[in-house]
């Protein structure tokens, strides 16, 4: 059952972050899923570090392309990207030392995140983009 469900509203017409966005959504469903199962604790772990590792990297995609368009809301959409990543270190280092005792509110949270902050900030740059090049 998925907790994330992509649909066109959330595509940027970038292929490349499209793509990037879709397996965000997939990640944080495949926690959800194994939380589901019962199988969260050995499954959230790992994956907290995989979309830890995951969202940087894609973060970094979006930044560098957002620099090389001299994109004006880079600075209020990079302190976007630097406080989710902030609490994805803390949700890990939380995991391992035991705090972390909520996993489906996690799962919950992470897929409004990522739904939201697509929705507002990545929308808004595709616009952006869109009206440049037109």
């Amino acid at each position: 059952m998925a907790i994330a469900t992509w649909d066109d509203r959330f595509a940027t017409g970038n292929l490349a972050i499209d793509g990037q966005h879709r397996k965000l959504f997939e990640m944080v469903n495949g926690l959800h899923d194994a939380l589901l199962a019962g199988h969260g604790r050995e499954q959230m772990g790992p994956t907290l570090k995989a979309l830890a590792a995951y969202t940087h990297d894609h973060f970094l995609t979006e930044e560098r392309m957002m620099t090389q368009l001299s994109y004006p809301g880079l600075p209020e959409h990079k302190r976007k990207h630097d406080e989710l990543e902030d609490k994805v270190v803390r949700l890990v280092a939380d995991h391992e030392t035991g705090k972390l005792t909520l996993p489906l509110t996690l799962a919950r949270f992470l897929a409004e995140w990522v739904a939201h902050h697509i929705e507002e900030e990545d929308i808004k740059l595709a616009r952006w983009m869109q009206a440049r090049s037109a």
